[in-house]
């Protein structure tokens, strides 16, 4: 496989219902079911879905559809008194469904010694704990005092629909080393609808704020050479901050940025155990730009 079919591959976690898009749960349904068929379903990874509106997810699923789905579900958060619950609720709805699978939760906290509660979750269901700004160093330490690095996960947010809530590159940067340097992987979420750092509109609607979003490929090539080049915190920040297509060298063999060349092997090293995925609302934006810069073919498909 390809470098950037091996970054790309089960990259993006389908997350409609959340803004900007904020479909609703059949249009949102109907998308995720087109996708597991199209051209691109390579590139997909879970749908992300909150524990209140499941049932929903389940009830609009068409009992036509063969292919099975993954679920990243948002649960209460782990400090409080209802993430018991959900816990029982996932083994339930697993135990119970042929069609879907709950593998990966996500879920806040505020508490690091809570963080604990995430191994009541079943071995096979991923956690990725959100990370507060404030708590970040308390927290990434507490998921690796877990020793449980397949299992339990930071996740950073990137966005926002408002540009104050757009991370600097410098804190992104910083929290890709933090997590590195403790062994503990991560997700990031909002904001990742562009492969690279640019002013964009931050919703679909007209004449709403725009700001400079990061780009999922700042983000996780970042996270690539930073994983396999140890790369610090100042030069991280700058391929975040700055890296654009013509800056970056793509062959069949290697993806080479000044002298770091990243192989397949590298990349998949980095996206088994560290760089996991990201949510985004929309799947089409980002395959929509990756084709107009020629880095996938006009009709995309599996790669060998």
């Amino acid at each position: 496989m390809q470098p950037l079919h091996q970054l790309l591959s089960g990259l993006i976690d389908y997350a409609g219902l959340f803004p900007p898009a904020g479909l609703d749960m059949p249009m949102m349904v109907n998308n995720y079911v087109d996708y597991l068929s199209c051209p691109n379903e390579w590139m997909l990874g879970r749908v992300v879905v909150p524990l209140a509106k499941l049932d929903s997810f389940r009830a609009e699923w068409p009992d036509s559809v063969t292919k099975r789905s993954r679920i990243s579900l948002l649960t209460p958060p782990l400090d409080s008194r209802d993430f018991d619950a959900a816990v029982s609720a996932i083994d339930e709805f697993n135990n119970s469904q042929a069609n879907h699978k709950i593998d990966a939760v996500e879920a806040r906290v505020a508490d690091p010694t809570a963080i604990t509660n995430a191994l009541k979750l079943n071995e096979h269901v991923r956690c990725f704990i959100e990370v507060p700004p404030d708590h970040r160093d308390a927290i990434i330490t507490a998921i690796a005092d877990l020793n449980q690095p397949d299992r339990v996960f930071a996740k950073i947010r990137t966005g926002g629909v408002k540009p104050e809530m757009i991370p600097s590159a410098d804190y992104v940067a910083s929290f890709i080393i933090a997590c590195g340097d403790a062994g503990v992987g991560l997700k990031f979420t909002a904001g990742l609808h562009h492969p690279f750092r640019a002013d964009y509109p931050l919703t679909y609607e007209p004449g709403c704020d725009v700001g400079r979003m990061h780009g999922f490929l700042n983000v996780f090539l970042g996270s690539c050479f930073a994983n396999t080049h140890g790369l610090d915190q100042t030069e991280l920040t700058e391929f975040i901050d700055q890296a654009q297509p013509d800056d970056l060298t793509v062959t069949t063999n290697a993806i080479a940025w000044r002298e770091h060349q990243l192989t397949a092997k590298d990349v998949a090293a980095t996206r088994e155990r560290f760089a996991i995925s990201f949510g985004s609302c929309s799947f089409t934006e980002p395959i929509e730009d990756l084709t107009n810069l020629s880095l996938l073919p006009e009709t995309p498909h599996a790669p060998d």
